[in-house]
């Protein structure tokens, strides 16, 4: 649904979707995003579709590995600077998914 941009090892991402068309995915409304290198970043809001309510384990900040294939959801912001010092990203900026999108298409 939308544009979308190739980011690195195979992993795709649009306004609602970050992930590998052979693995797991992100799916939700991505309200900001960032990258540094191979990893991924932003916050997410995700409604559970049978209810139509905030998944409260996958919504938040999430941060996803693109070479480990790991993904980290629900994270608190705590959690999230935490784990992006962990990961040596420096470069912490985010942008609206538009802008993340127009940013990165090459």
């Amino acid at each position: 649904d939308g544009p979308s941009v190739t980011l690195p090892n195979g992993y795709i991402a649009s306004e609602s979707y970050i992930g590998r068309s052979d693995g797991r995915a992100l799916l939700g409304d991505i309200t900001e995003v960032g990258m540094s290198n191979q990893i991924v970043f932003g916050k997410v809001f995700v409604e559970r579709p049978e209810t139509g309510k905030v998944d409260a384990e996958k919504s938040g900040y999430f941060i996803i590995d693109t070479v480990n294939n790991q993904f980290h959801l629900g994270l608190s912001k705590e959690e999230y600077y935490g784990l992006l010092r962990e990961k040596e990203v420096h470069n912490q900026s985010t942008f609206s998914p538009e802008l993340f999108l127009t940013l990165h298409k090459w």
